[in-house]
């Protein structure tokens, strides 16, 4: 997570996703569904959802990650409550169905402050 603002309208910020020391694209493949799904959420103090969003990068849609590619990916998220506690991305590899998924990266951001 490379920069984040946390406000009474929501939080807003910029991820980082490298493709380094992969040799491929992120995802790769030339057969079959590949995608990869980037995952924003953010949390209460509790743990419990305030905000998510989910975006994903295709092969067949040419937004997948090239090797060694560095993309920077701007996101909102609406918490008019201001609960917002902590943020946490995580990129995973998932099938068709979604049902089978695995966690390529995670990262976790706490939320230190909720007003200017």
């Amino acid at each position: 997570i490379k920069r984040v603002l946390a406000s009474l309208s929501g939080t807003q910020g910029e991820l980082l996703i490298e493709a380094n020391e992969l040799g491929h694209s992120l995802p790769t493949g030339d057969y079959g569904y590949h995608e990869v799904v980037i995952i924003l959420t953010l949390e209460d103090e509790w743990g419990n959802t305030v905000a998510d969003k989910v975006m994903s990068l295709f092969v067949e849609t040419d937004t997948a990650l090239k090797p060694g590619e560095k993309r920077t990916i701007a996101f909102s998220l609406a918490d008019p409550d201001a609960k917002g506690h902590l943020l946490r991305a995580r990129v995973i590899k998932t099938s068709f169905d979604r049902r089978q998924q695995i966690i390529l990266a995670e990262t976790r951001y706490r939320i230190k402050t909720k007003y200017p």
